[in-house]
């Protein structure tokens, strides 16, 4: 596999590090990553941080805390690092017999300076002697409430690490948020376009593909659609996609034709041509069904095929709403959150339930819109918090809570409402959905 256009990419990625850890004075990494590129920095922090499959001897971990208060951030970013090391998920600890202690720090000591104190106990505990191993932080903040402020926030950091720890953020090729930093720290700070070539990847594994058999021929077609996809011409990809889902049907692999039908979807619809996209939904569909009856008949438990099902009924639904069709998109939608049931997938139904509530709320339809919606907030009720912190239940809140002011025969709801949604996604939960909108 080493000569794979994939693989070549991940060597390419490589490469771009270790001239940045070899750069002396260097201490953040930008990557400006087109949106297709962004996967294979994965790839390459997941095959870094797995001991058979590491190029490099650095020990890579990855931070999400949200940027809300420059001054408190570095110490948010110190208590989710002990949370990473705690789980061992992303460091090679779960086996040593000493565990690492988080430092304290005085009162009086910056965050900045706490966050590095802490990097550098962390480091010190991982790496047995003074090797040449980088402490490698991905900072990736699920939110920033002020970028002006994070890049200073940044600034600091950077003339803070030593040079055996080593930041790395990834920023958007298409709308950089980063390149201030880079622009006002040019020697501390290394911005580098990834300039991976997905696209020619994808032609040279269609090209490489082994066309003499089925399997290989579907991967060939399947691949060059997305490749057509990716250029925007839709013609070639639904001459290619067309071609691959007739192959798969014809070897009796409904689930694999479903999926390039459902590329085909996505792409239609992208292009606003409707009709179009729904009718290669009610395609992937009906391959679903079919899927499902495989499934059924070798004693499978029917998953796969109701969950292509329940995505094809979601793409409708989607399609259907951006037309306003109200009506049959709360058909689509009520049908989706059927599947998700079936499926136990409790975060699909109560967004299901939510849709078809806004429908019919727009239907001029109350009742059916508040018994929706109140299904689904039930069901966001009986989540554990991670699992609802994650789902859409505050946009479902926020619609039920507009159901209260327009429809006075649910206007004595609102007040109770408040304060359940107070209890159960906190005070502040309406700042924080229009921070995130």
């Amino acid at each position: 596999m080493s000569s794979s256009p994939i693989t070549a990419r991940l060597a390419q990625l490589h490469e771009q590090w270790r001239f940045f850890t070899q750069s002396k004075d260097a201490r953040v990494l930008i990557w400006q990553a087109a949106d297709e590129e962004r996967a294979l920095i994965d790839a390459f922090v997941a095959k870094e941080c797995e001991a058979d499959s590491a190029d490099t001897p650095d020990i890579f971990l990855q931070l999400s805390t949200p940027f809300h208060i420059d001054s408190e951030h570095g110490h948010a970013l110190t208590t989710e690092l002990r949370s990473v090391y705690d789980e061992a998920s992303q460091l090679p600890v779960a086996e040593q017999s000493v565990l690492w202690r988080r430092p304290t720090s005085r009162q009086s000591t910056g965050d900045v300076e706490a966050f590095v104190h802490a990097l550098a106990s962390l480091r010190s505990h991982l790496v047995a002697t003074d090797g040449p191993s980088t402490l490698a932080v991905w900072l990736m903040p699920s939110e920033v409430r002020s970028w002006e402020g994070y890049l200073l926030w940044l600034h600091r950091l950077a003339h803070k690490v030593p040079p055996n720890i080593r930041v790395l953020v990834v920023d958007q090729k298409e709308a950089p948020q980063y390149a201030a930093l880079a622009k006002v720290d040019p020697v501390r700070v290394l911005e580098k376009a990834c300039e991976l070539s997905v696209l020619a990847a994808i032609e040279e594994l269609a090209a490489a593909a082994d066309r003499d058999t089925a399997g290989g021929a579907f991967r060939a077609l399947q691949t060059e659609c997305a490749a057509r996809l990716a250029t925007g011409n839709l013609d070639a990809a639904v001459r290619a996609g067309t071609s691959g889902s007739e192959l798969a049907k014809a070897q009796g692999w409904p689930h694999l034709a479903a999926v390039t039908s459902m590329m085909l979807a996505a792409a239609y619809s992208a292009q606003k041509k409707p009709n179009e996209a729904l009718a290669a939904y009610a395609a992937a569909e009906r391959l679903g069904a079919e899927r499902e009856a495989q499934e059924s008949a070798s004693t499978q438990e029917p998953a796969y095929g109701t969950r292509i099902r329940l995505q094809a009924r979601l793409g409708q639904g989607a399609v259907l709403l951006s037309c306003s069709a109200y009506k049959y998109a709360a058909v689509a939608y009520e049908q989706s959150a059927v599947l998700a049931h079936q499926l136990a997938d409790a975060p699909t139904e109560l967004d299901a339930c939510r849709l078809a509530s806004f429908c019919h709320s727009e239907l001029g339809d109350a009742k059916a819109a508040w018994d929706l919606g109140s299904r689904g907030f039930q069901l966001g009720v009986g989540m554990d918090e991670e699992t609802r912190r994650s789902s859409t239940l505050p946009y479902l809140a926020e619609h039920l809570l507009r159901l209260t002011e327009r429809h006075g025969a649910y206007s004595a709801h609102r007040r109770p409402l408040e304060k359940h949604l107070a209890n159960l996604l906190g005070a502040a939960w309406r700042d924080q959905l229009v921070k995130a909108s």
